[in-house]
C-alpha cells in the first residue's frame, strides 16, 4: 500500500467517495436494489446514483410494502439500459399481481437488448 493511500485510512478519509461515478454505479448495481437504495442517506452526490444502477434486483420477502417500493424505485430509476431485472413477488397478493405486469414492461422497455 502506498504511503499516500495508507495516511488516508489512518485519517478515516472516505477514499469510496474518491471513486468515479461511473465505478460507484457499478458498484451499487452489485448490490441488492434496497442496500443499494439506502445508500442515499450517504451525501449529497450519493443520493440520486442507485437510480442509475442497472441491475434491479426485489424480492417480496425482504422488503417491506413491497408493491410501494418496486413502484418508487422504478419510478425515480433513470437507468438507460437495464442490463438484468430480477423480480421474486412469489408470495404477492393477487389483487397487486397487475402491478407485475408493469414492472415487466418497464424492465422490457428501458432494456437495450430489446430496443
Amino acid at each position: 500500500m502506498d504511503l499516500k493511500r495508507h495516511e488516508d485510512l489512518n485519517r478515516g478519509e472516505d477514499i469510496i467517495s474518491k471513486l468515479p461515478d461511473d465505478i460507484l454505479i457499478h458498484i451499487l448495481s452489485l448490490l441488492e436494489t434496497k442496500d443499494a437504495v439506502k445508500t442515499c442517506i450517504l451525501s449529497t452526490r450519493w443520493r440520486n446514483l442507485w437510480t442509475l444502477s442497472y441491475n434491479l434486483s426485489f424480492n417480496v420477502f425482504e422488503t417491506k410494502d413491497f408493491v410501494n417500493f418496486v413502484d418508487n424505485v422504478l419510478s425515480c430509476c433513470q437507468s438507460k439500459d437495464i442490463q438484468n431485472f430480477r423480480l421474486d413477488c412469489s408470495d404477492i397478493e393477487d389483487s397487486e399481481l397487475f402491478h407485475v405486469s408493469s414492472w415487466i414492461c418497464f424492465a422490457v422497455d428501458s432494456s437495450q437488448f430489446y430496443n
